[in-house]
């Protein structure tokens, strides 16, 4: 059914028991499935994994989001393709929600938001009673996230065609995927409001990087800002359908149609300056 692919970093300290969690939450999900780990290390075994070292770096030696997804939609087994960050545990409906995006669209990127929480330990999640009770502490301690927290993109293949060569983990690529998505009139749908994401936090203190802050300034952060061009910071809030009590819904109320063709003079710069007369005769008459 799906091709989940994650590029984990090396599983040391903290992040063991971070990608340890999100790994193993993804390998119980009841489904088929197969999980692509772009790494040079073999840190977890199932049947489901599959390790990969085709990836290309930056000369920095940081995975490139390009890489990752060609390999990916080129090996993997599955229609449907799961880009998702390695600190990332999901919820048992997961497979559910992808599959009802499935039946009814050909082509679709499925996203939402994330809830954070700090967890220091291992869980077992192939214990349905010990899961339970984790689900159910956690919806009390999680943070639900901002509008910017985007760590994980279900798509089918056709979804992108070439994509940049931007750094993973160095910002601007996941807003470019969503705007892309958009220009290529690809149904983007939110499930904010179905899926419990869970994000275990951590912090910005590898490979050199003192603090977030550290990231957004470095070099490849930079750089993935130059690939960025003229596209523009498009988030979970500019998905055109959403999820709500298992039901797919098109987002056409009055502020909803208001927000999409507001949108659209950033995802055609070039007609910007007609968008921006039909978006005032739109309100005008509306």
């Amino acid at each position: 059914m799906i091709t989940f692919f994650s590029a984990p970093r090396p599983f040391k300290n903290i992040f063991s028991v971070i990608q340890h969690n999100a790994i193993s939450s993804w390998i119980n999900l009841k489904g088929e499935k197969e999980i692509l780990l772009f790494s040079n290390e073999k840190k977890m075994e199932d049947e489901s994994i599959v390790y990969n070292k085709k990836f290309k770096c930056n000369n920095l030696g940081t995975p490139l989001i390009s890489s990752l997804f060609n390999e990916a939609i080129k090996s993997g087994s599955w229609p449907v393709f799961c880009f998702i960050n390695a600190d990332i545990i999901l919820p048992e409906n997961f497979l559910d929600i992808v599959r009802m995006c499935n039946n009814q669209f050909q082509d679709f990127l499925l996203i939402g938001r994330r809830n954070d929480i700090e967890l220091k330990s291992k869980i077992n999640f192939s214990n349905k009673e010990n899961l339970k009770s984790f689900w159910r502490e956690t919806r009390k301690s999680a943070s639900l996230h901002g509008i910017w927290g985007i760590d994980y993109f279900v798509f089918t293949k056709n979804t992108w065609g070439d994509i940049p060569d931007f750094a993973i983990g160095r910002f601007m690529y996941d807003n470019w995927l969503i705007w892309e998505a958009r220009r290529r009139h690809i149904p983007v749908i939110g499930a904010s409001n179905e899926l419990f994401i869970l994000h275990q936090n951590h912090g910005y203190n590898s490979k050199g990087f003192n603090g977030e802050d550290s990231v957004r300034n470095g070099e490849e952060a930079l750089d993935n800002k130059k690939l960025f061009g003229e596209a523009w910071n498009f988030g979970i809030h500019d998905s055109t359908y959403e999820i709500s009590n298992e039901t797919i819904r098109k987002k056409d109320s009055k502020d909803e149609r208001f927000w999409y063709l507001y949108r659209l003079r950033y995802l055609y710069p070039r007609w910007s300056f007609f968008m921006k007369i039909w978006n005032k005769l739109v309100r005008w008459f509306y």
